[in-house]
């Protein structure tokens, strides 16, 4: 006889019941673990589920039923989770294009509103099921929604600001930031598996080997902005230390964030450094910064030490006359559209 007494054990079993463990699950008799007979046919209906052909509705009306007369062990949003991960998986199997797109869009629609309900076991079943479908961004932005909801409730806890009986606020602060460190390892972990199938294509062992080169660096963005839409200082600087590791220089200039101009900074060991920041600088019209990056440029002395002696010149970055005298007419250019900037200001 099994039992379970924990709420845990029991939305496990709800969660993670496979075909062959339901056949001889549902042999069980569970008025020992519900301790009432009478709704012995509906747990085990809820159990059953994964082999019953069911439509939405009839999912719905069931789990609703669980709900309302064991609301201690199963939430609403437990309901609404189990839901996506079913849709997710008949538009998996689904031939009709717009059947799936349905079936897809209701899915993410409702992980989007229970982001935070999203037990961490079920996290791996639905990046599998979100890769199947090629639909990594809308993973990423499922577990963006997530970490949203835990970094406000981390904040409100800091600040003791937060009373609720809520079943999430029972977490501690040390469990909060370990769901906020999953979802950020998920989303930078997609990221790299994107960035290592651009960079080796040949290679066909990524999870996204089947998208042509279009198709990746279409997705890469995507993935980027996605990031970008949650102020996450982690985060941001995470994907733009990868990117500098991975000498991705373009794409740290094309970053909307406002982490950049820190990370280059402290970026001693990239040899474009200086030329970066300048590049950045201008690109965001901070005309006084960019002079001072242009004119750092142009006045390194060879032996590797600026004349004030604040930066070493790269190795093997030797900058040529013509280059000094380049940097030094845009420099100039700069100082001039940062005095106009002040003066209309």
């Amino acid at each position: 006889m099994c039992l379970i007494n924990d709420p845990t054990d029991l939305r496990k079993c709800i969660y993670d019941l496979g075909e062959a463990d339901a056949k001889k699950f549902v042999k069980l008799r569970f008025h020992d673990i519900l301790r009432d007979g009478e709704y012995e046919s509906l747990f085990r209906s809820l159990l059953y589920i994964k082999l019953l052909k069911i439509n939405e509705n009839q999912f719905m009306t069931l789990a609703q039923q669980f709900k309302s007369r064991f609301w201690m062990f199963f939430s609403n949003s437990d309901a609404h989770i189990c839901q996506a991960e079913r849709n997710l998986e008949m538009a998996y199997l689904s031939k009709d294009e717009a059947e799936r797109n349905r079936l897809v869009l209701f899915a993410v629609d409702i992980l989007k509103g229970n982001a935070e309900y999203i037990p961490k076991e079920r996290l791996t079943r639905l990046f599998d099921l979100f890769i199947a479908l090629g639909l990594a961004p809308e993973f990423v932005k499922t577990l963006i929604e997530r970490e949203k909801t835990y970094a406000v409730l981390q904040a409100k806890l800091r600040n003791a600001s937060f009373n609720s009986t809520d079943e999430i606020t029972k977490l501690t602060l040390t469990e909060i930031a370990s769901e906020i460190t999953l979802c950020r390892e998920y989303i930078l972990n997609i990221f790299q598996e994107v960035q290592f199938a651009i960079d080796n294509k040949r290679e066909r062992t990524s999870i996204f080997a089947n998208l042509n080169t279009e198709a990746l660096f279409n997705l890469k963005k995507r993935i980027i902005q996605e990031i970008q839409s949650f102020d996450d200082e982690f985060l941001h600087t995470s994907l733009i230390r990868f990117l500098i590791r991975n000498r991705n220089l373009e794409d740290i200039l094309n970053l909307d964030s406002k982490y950049v101009e820190a990370v280059l900074a402290s970026s001693g060991e990239l040899e474009e450094r200086d030329f970066l920041l300048f590049d950045f600088f201008k690109k965001i019209e901070q005309y006084e910064k960019a002079f001072n990056a242009a004119l750092a440029i142009a006045m390194k002395d060879q032996t590797g030490v600026l004349n004030n002696g604040q930066y070493a010149i790269p190795n093997g970055k030797v900058i040529t006359i013509d280059q000094r005298v380049s940097y030094l007419r845009s420099a100039f250019q700069c100082l001039q559209k940062a005095i106009e900037t002040t003066g209309n200001s």
